[in-house]
């Protein structure tokens, strides 16, 4: 039976970045943002589906 999440592919893009492999981080002292590497995420911005 096919994996309803991810088609049977076994990878998702990552829910933290949408795949970007930036994470938005607040700076908390000023107004700004800013992007981070994703440590959610492997180097393409993809991670294990989890219903696998």
């Amino acid at each position: 039976m096919t994996c309803q999440m991810c088609g049977g592919y076994r990878l998702l893009p990552c829910p933290s970045c949408k795949g970007s492999k930036k994470s938005v981080h607040r700076n908390h002292f000023t107004a700004e943002f800013v992007a981070l590497k994703c440590m959610n995420c492997d180097e393409v911005g993809l991670v294990k589906c989890h219903n696998c």
